[in-house]
């Protein structure tokens, strides 16, 4: 498979694999930026595009997937963070191994 039909299945698979709601939001953005609506992501017809062009789009689903898949995880992990801090406290060493004495070889 050559670049330009890699770019092209990852763009489909990428907006194929989306939920509507995750659409709305890309058709919400995309209608902001020179890009436009983009035909093609429901045509699937990228015979006018340029190589490096394809390229760049598929970059822009792969982050615009992983921000919206993501966000949202981050976001709870930092109010958990804020829930339960990390302790102020660090000592510096090692641990035994569980029912090890101290001075007894591993």
């Amino acid at each position: 498979m050559d670049k330009r039909s890699g770019w092209m299945a990852e763009i489909a698979s990428l907006y194929g694999g989306m939920t509507e709601q995750e659409r709305e939001k890309w058709r919400q953005t995309a209608k902001k930026t020179p890009l436009g609506l983009l035909p093609e992501l429901e045509s699937g017809d990228w015979s006018g595009w340029e190589d490096h062009r394809l390229e760049a789009l598929a970059g822009m689903l792969r982050g615009f997937v992983l921000t919206v898949r993501q966000v949202p995880d981050i976001l709870e992990a930092a109010e958990a963070h804020w829930r339960n801090p990390l302790p102020r406290k660090i000592e510096f060493g090692f641990l035994p191994t569980p029912g090890k004495q101290e001075g007894e070889e591993e």
